[in-house]
């Protein structure tokens, strides 16, 4: 069984050749350490983990954002950026509408085929 409280193995390694005081030290060198709540993007997936709902979740958010747990949308506000109904099914509608999609930062994409199959992505960028 692991025990909950025992460090990663990175951390681990870190204290045995530097000492405790190393894995204490949050600014080691003066260099800030990244943590989860700052950065979950950087830590892996959670598949056993749920997003609570955020104010103002309404419509389909309410079944995406669970699976946003742990990355940098759990609790930020969406909304519709891109609708192929409303904008056009070209990628070049995608891509050069009015308020462009590209370098918006991170997105959820959520598709739905014809035979009404639903599926999604995610991009932390």
């Amino acid at each position: 069984a692991k025990d909950e409280d025992a460090p990663d193995f990175i951390t681990g390694l870190v204290g045995k050749i530097f000492g405790k005081a190393a894995v204490e030290d949050m600014e080691p060198a003066g260099l800030q350490r990244m943590t989860i709540e700052e950065w979950p993007d950087q830590w892996p997936a959670t598949t056993s983990e749920w997003a609570d709902p955020v104010e103002g979740d309404e419509g389909d958010v309410v079944y995406i954002r669970p699976a946003l747990k742990q990355t940098q949308m759990e609790t930020a506000p969406l909304g519709l950026v891109f609708d192929a109904d409303v904008h056009g099914w070209s990628t070049m509608a995608f891509h050069d509408q009015a308020i462009p999609v590209d370098g918006m930062g991170a997105a959820v994409l959520v598709c739905q085929t014809g035979d009404g199959v639903v599926f999604g992505a995610y991009n932390p960028k």
